[in-house]
């Protein structure tokens, strides 16, 4: 057949358009196969994915294999003192916090692309973070359908309405896994300090261990939080290079939990919050070590990597309680309750079984389950019981057994009552930062309660009151938050006062305390709060010029850090001046002498200080360094004169 040459022209054409097309297809491949490689989350759906949320002060750009999306929120939309539109790590944090978190994730899910990072930046360049920030973040993550936040932050607890409820409506369906924080101490009591969110019941604490899983850090967190759970439930390494803090140890857990629920979705497992942290509990190295008991330091301390998810599987409720004594002596007559933290899997009808002598006083528990796990509480009285020691075995069947055991004495003398409802801190609770304190006044024969948000105690029933932070105040993260002292509490204070009752009130330095809502209480009887803080560069300082009154017989000394009160009238009583020497108008040295506080009886007492520190574990725990307890016991044998 004959072809022209128009037609073997089209022909070559043809040729030409096919070998191009393959060309174009191999290259349309090869880019492919380069963007599936450094960016699989492209093309992976969420609903293959384990999407996990960072809040921090952002991930870096080199990161971005792993993390699929970069947000800040760091403008003055949400209190930033300026706009700070950048999405990557400029702090030297953030940027750890991710690479802890994709060093410790399983290959195989890297390598399936079965994980995804979103990094939300709310620490601004400059080092700031906001309230409104935070939880701008965390609600847009919700709506990213993240399944695990990782918060390697925190702040001083804050006990409003506000910071008690965050996240607790997203608690269903989200883990939250926060830093307990670094204010703890292995040198004394440290009960109650942990940081917010942390604290918070449907939150995961991670406190951290130094040198080997048994050695809880000198800064980790031990103890109890405001709301009574332990607030470090588990613990990883806490140092990384130069950092150091539980903020380093949180993301290693938060990828131990990712590697968990993995492997609960390949085998068909869909579970919530509580259910896959009460698996979660029983691959850790304390549950699976010779003890089985969890740490009031470290909780269940480090996730393991090597487990059969099979036999873990199985109907649980697991108990965040180590077995203890109690550090408090109850006394007979007295009612208490405790409760712990729970985590349940697979069951809804749990039945424990108490054994020892403890069951004489134990009259009632509740077990409450939730999404995010649960509450066990124990309600005690002692009014019909003989002193002695106490032990009360928690059997559980479906977990881990536990030991509560107490010591009760006879020679109750009265009641004392902590008021933390005017301070606005989370650390007033029975196992608080004062608890030291709390020691000594029960060792004199005295119950002592505790009044929180938002209870609301009658006063008349107590012997006397101690009121720590009168009138806080915090600035936190550009947020003033105050507390709610009505002039309804006042007004029940002054008639507990005038109808004969004691009580002691404890300021902080100025810059926590509100001045003017303080001294219209105090001014009345002729106290006043000057604004002048006493401390020597921002530190505690002891003193020694100690008024020689019957309150302060063997009190030779008062370790103090707050500010100054002063006596306007007669019927007052300073209890001691601190030294200042000030440079005068012609450059002359003047010593001037500052009033850490007063006594006043009017027909009750009232008894002002100017230092809450006084009174904490911290400043209590080496009784040669701070004579205060001397104070305490002559104050105690005064009111039952």
């Amino acid at each position: 057949m004959a072809v022209s040459i128009s037609e073997n022209m089209n022909i070559e054409g043809k040729r030409n358009s096919l070998y191009y097309s393959l060309l174009a297809i191999l290259a349309l491949a090869l880019i492919f196969s380069l963007i599936l490689q450094f960016f699989p989350f492209l093309f992976n759906s969420s609903t293959d994915q384990i999407r996990v949320g960072i809040v921090d002060s952002g991930c870096s750009l080199d990161q971005s294999q792993y993390v699929s999306q970069y947000v800040s929120f760091t403008n003055t939309s949400y209190g930033y003192n300026t706009d700070d539109m950048q999405v990557y790590d400029s702090l030297n944090h953030g940027q750890y916090t991710c690479q802890l978190l994709i060093d410790n994730i399983d290959d195989e899910i890297k390598e399936k692309s079965a994980i995804s990072i979103i990094s939300a930046k709310i620490a601004h360049s400059d080092g700031t973070l906001t309230f409104d920030g935070l939880f701008a973040a965390v609600d847009w993550l919700i709506d990213q359908d993240v399944e695990i936040i990782n918060l390697s932050l925190g702040s001083e607890s804050i006990i409003t309405e506000e910071m008690m409820r965050s996240f607790e409506l997203y608690s269903e369906t989200v883990i939250f896994v926060a830093a307990s924080g670094n204010k703890g101490s292995t040198e004394y009591i440290s009960q109650g300090n942990g940081d917010w969110p942390a604290m918070l019941p449907w939150v995961v604490g991670i406190g951290a261990y130094q040198d080997n899983i048994d050695d809880p850090a000198d800064f980790t967190i031990s103890g109890r939080s405001y709301f009574g759970n332990y607030v470090s439930e588990f613990s990883a390494d806490g140092f990384y290079g130069s950092l150091r803090g539980t903020s380093i140890a949180t993301p290693i857990v938060t990828a131990k939990i990712v590697n968990l629920m993995y492997q609960l979705s390949q085998n068909n497992l869909e579970l919530g919050p509580g259910e896959i942290m009460a698996i979660f509990s029983k691959t850790t190295s304390f549950w699976n070590g010779d003890t089985n008991l969890f740490d009031e330091y470290l909780g269940w301390s480090v996730p393991l990597d090597d487990y059969d998810i099979t036999e873990l599987i199985d109907p649980s409720f697991i108990i965040n309680g180590p077995d203890e004594l109690d550090i408090h002596n109850r006394l007979v007559g007295e009612s208490w309750e405790l409760s712990w933290k729970t985590y349940s899997y697979d069951l809804t009808d749990i039945n424990l079984e108490f054994t020892g002598n403890g069951t004489d006083l134990l009259i009632d528990y509740t077990i409450e389950l939730k999404p995010w796990g649960g509450t066990l509480s124990l309600i005690f009285n002692s009014t019909e019981t003989a002193s002695g020691l106490y032990n009360l075995g928690i059997n559980n069947p479906y977990g881990n057994n536990m030991e509560y055991s107490f010591n009760l004495l006879n020679g109750k003398k009265g009641k004392v009552l902590f008021d933390h409802r005017t301070g606005i801190n989370g650390y007033g609770h029975p196992y608080g930062e004062f608890s030291q304190l709390e020691s000594i006044i029960r060792g004199k024969g005295f119950i002592v309660e505790h009044a929180i948000y938002p209870s609301d105690p009658e006063l008349d029933d107590y012997n006397a009151i101690v009121v720590p932070n009168l009138y806080g105040i915090l600035d936190v993260s550009g947020r003033e938050f105050a507390s709610d002292f009505t002039d309804e509490k006042l007004a029940r204070y002054n008639n507990y006062i005038s109808s004969g009752g004691n009580l002691i009130g404890m300021a902080d330095i100025p810059v926590r305390t509100n001045i003017k809502g303080i001294n219209s209480f105090i001014n009345p009887y002729g106290l006043n709060y000057t604004s002048e803080e006493i401390s020597s560069n921002s530190d505690e300082v002891t003193i020694y010029n100690i008024t020689k009154i019957d309150l302060m017989n063997g009190v030779s000394n008062i370790n103090f850090y707050g500010g100054e009160i002063v006596s306007s009238e007669n019927k007052t009583q300073e209890f001691g001046w601190y030294r200042k020497e000030i440079v005068g108008q012609f450059q002359q040295t003047i010593s001037i002498y500052q009033s850490i506080g007063a006594d006043l009886h009017p027909n009750g007492s009232l008894l002002l200080f100017g230092s809450t520190y006084t009174i904490t574990n911290e400043n209590l725990v080496t009784l040669y360094y701070n004579h205060f307890d001397g104070f305490i016991v002559n104050y105690l044998e005064r009111i039952l004169a």
